[in-house]
């Protein structure tokens, strides 16, 4: 017993040094992120780490924050025996907020830290300041200090098991794991990068290009998948910021990120391809984007989104019509109107499920389909007008709407009669669905994505409940056939709501030049809303007249439609307005001066890291309305930079008692104390505060 005691003191004696010196730091805390340094192993080399750990919904930057934020930076130059200090980078995640893009760390992250010591065999002393953004609507600049004494052959096991972890995710070398970064091609308005995954497939892979000029940018890819998904192609439409510049020639970094592993490569872009040759793929080329949704919430967000589509003036007249021709013929026995709307029901599902087996055959013999992107593509823009101005016509009575052959003949006839046989209601779900197919739902973007970057298993699942979220309303009244009689009883209103239909689908349409306008310009959208209004006239006179359609006249018109407003839209698209020339450098001690002159003064403290700042310059700060506001004489605007630490700027945020950007403030002779804005500011806001401030 003695000498298991005499064992167990000199086993003590021999740990206390480590014992005696704790290896990391006390947290620093604030409510939205709380941050130490913590040390491993010191053996030749020491491992140490800044631990973050993140407020739902904050985030911290990586070393290329991308449109947004700023990456942390530590000063290690009072720290003694120190003679090199390497951050190594764990692989981040994208966040895509107000169509900006960047590379952030959220919930939990070590930073590692490499320590070269100048001699291994003495003691470490850590002194460092780490500056970092932390950001959620609104970030804020943070600066830390920390001191840690870490002796020699210290062992501290749990703090080397979190940096190791972290040091697993930091990218490798391309080849080491299964991920290589194999080709980069340079076309003119795109960077592809061929990539491949030897050990097992591709599961959610996300690529970022870092070019430290700052003169491009490159947005989330478009991803093609081949061989199994164990290859695959990045596709990125980088945007040259400046003009003058080439990306040939430049020296970039590529991280290739899937799940948990990842790896970098550092080439230079190669020249310019004047023709982007597809590559030679199998027949079963799956092309897909993966956006990171658990399958049960597509499935309600399919659900709801076919739900909703009842709603939208797509489809809403259908319903409509279905309710009012059951109002109509409202005396017939439950099993009848139960029957109807359950064979309804019937076709509805029916068609998105042949819709999801079209889509399947479509992605099989590797043929590009997609929802989103066709808002995109002004002659799909352009397209959708054209039928929604028929379909509103419709509903006004000035032309009638007819499918080919015996389709029509049975819609129709059912519509109408009293039948009540399985084909007639069946038609009318698929007729619904036809009418659901240009429609676009909250909810339904998420579904159709996630469904068409998957298998055909998912494509029939998602599109099965979008089907079932349509139909649900006629399920209700097979269900429930007694609602029917809660219903108005015919007369002139059937009319006047067959007019709110139409005019729901007018409204649809002038939506839709509205987005054209944004993408081909003023010219252009008007174009598309005077061949529009031609188009209606056309048709009045038609069925004012009752003669039948002039089909040659019509096809000019859609003709036209199509041609011109891209013809014009060609040079005209709407131009960034630049601003910069009516801000000058902040100066607080000229505000008050200012204003006793009768001035007005607007400050904005902003960053070239605030995500909420780009926002707040893009919607609002560029707004042409709001730049005549501000160029007016009367209008002094301040822009206080805080990109970098400036303590005037925080000594004036503090006065306000804030400590996060953006901030903006408007000051006047009404009101000298200064008119708080709103984070997010608005058009409104804006203009209401220089009136505020200037006593009007």
């Amino acid at each position: 017993m003695n000498r298991l005691l005499s064992v167990f003191i000199a086993l003590l004696i021999f740990l206390l040094p480590a014992l005696s010196h704790a290896a990391e730091t006390a947290w620093e805390k604030t409510d939205e992120a709380s941050v130490r340094l913590i040390a491993g192993d010191y053996k030749q080399n020491l491992k140490a780490g800044f631990h973050f750990k993140l407020a739902k919904n904050w985030h911290t930057y990586w070393r290329s924050p991308g449109d947004g934020g700023r990456a942390m930076t530590a000063d290690f130059s009072k720290s003694e025996n120190i003679k090199s200090v390497e951050i190594k980078w764990p692989a981040p995640e994208r966040f895509i907020q107000y169509g900006l893009e960047t590379f952030a760390y959220s919930d939990e992250v070590i930073i590692p830290v490499i320590i070269t010591p100048e001699d291994p065999t003495k003691e470490v002393k850590i002194n460092t300041i780490a500056q970092y953004a932390i950001c959620d609507e609104v970030c804020i600049f943070l600066s830390s200090n920390f001191s840690l004494d870490v002796q020699p052959e210290t062992i501290d096991s749990k703090n080397e098991e979190l940096i190791e972890k972290y040091l697993y995710y930091v990218p490798a070398e391309t080849g080491t794991n299964g991920l290589s970064i194999d080709d980069v091609f340079l076309y003119p308005k795109s960077l592809e990068i061929y990539v491949s995954s030897l050990e097992h497939p591709f599961k959610s892979p996300d690529l970022f290009v870092e070019e430290l000029s700052a003169n491009f940018r490159f947005p989330k890819a478009k991803i093609s998948f081949y061989d199994n998904s164990s290859r695959a192609i990045f596709r990125i439409n980088y945007e040259v910021l400046l003009k003058d510049k080439q990306l040939a020639g430049n020296n970039v970094i590529l991280t290739l990120k899937d799940g948990n592993y990842a790896v970098e490569k550092q080439v230079i872009i190669p020249r310019i391809l004047a023709t982007q040759n597809e590559p030679e793929l199998p027949s079963a080329t799956l092309q897909r984007t993966l956006p990171e949704y658990s399958l049960i919430f597509v499935i309600f967000a399919a659900f709801i989104g076919g739900l909703i589509l009842n709603i939208m003036p797509c489809v809403l007249p259908v319903l409509s019509i279905k309710l009012l021709s059951v109002v109509k013929h409202g005396g017939k026995h439950k099993s009848h109107i139960r029957f109807n709307f359950l064979m309804s029901s019937a076709g509805i599902i029916f068609s998105f499920l042949l819709l999801a087996a079209l889509v399947s055959s479509l992605k099989f013999f590797g043929i590009i389909v997609g929802w989103g992107f066709h808002f995109q593509q002004p002659l799909f823009l352009t397209f959708l007008v054209i039928i929604l101005n028929f379909f509103a016509a419709a509903q006004f009575g000035l032309f009638d709407i007819r499918l080919p052959g015996f389709i029509n003949d049975a819609i129709n006839d059912k519509l109408k009669d009293d039948s009540h046989t399985a084909a007639g209601h069946f038609l009318t779900g698929a007729f619904a669905t036809l009418l659901a197919t240009p429609c676009s739902a909250p909810f339904l973007g998420t579904a159709i994505g996630f469904a068409l970057a998957r298998g055909a298993g998912e494509i029939f699942i998602t599109f099965f409940f979008m089907g079932l979220g349509l139909a649900l309303p006629y399920l209700i009244f097979a269900f429930l056939p007694n609602l029917i009689s809660k219903l108005p009883k015919p007369g002139k209103w059937m009319v006047n709501v067959k007019y709110f239909m139409g005019l729901l689908l007018i409204i649809t349409s002038v939506w839709l030049i509205w987005v054209l306008s944004h993408q081909e310009g003023l010219l252009s959208a008007i174009a598309l809303g005077g061949f529009s209004i031609v188009l209606f006239i056309a048709m009045w006179e038609t069925h004012k007249d009752h003669r039948k359609p002039n089909v040659t006249l019509l096809l000019l018109i859609i003709i036209a439609s199509f041609y011109l407003p891209v013809f014009l839209g060609n040079g005209n698209k709407a131009q960034e307005i630049s601003n910069e020339e009516i801000w000058q450098p902040f100066n607080q001690s000229e505000i008050k001066k200012l204003v006793n002159d009768g001035k007005i003064v607007f400050v904005d403290v902003t960053a070239d890291w605030c995500l909420t700042c780009k926002f707040n310059k893009m919607t609002v700060l560029n707004d042409s309305e709001v730049i005549e506001k501000l160029k007016n004489q009367d209008v002094i605007s301040m822009k206080a930079d805080y990109t970098s630490k400036n303590e005037e700027i925080s000594a004036y945020l503090k006065s306000f008692g804030r400590y996060a950007i953006p901030f903006n403030v408007v000051y006047g002779p009404s009101h000298p104390e200064g008119i708080v804005l709103s984070e997010l500011l608005t058009k409104t806001s804006v203009i209401n505060a220089l009136k505020q401030a200037s006593g009007d």
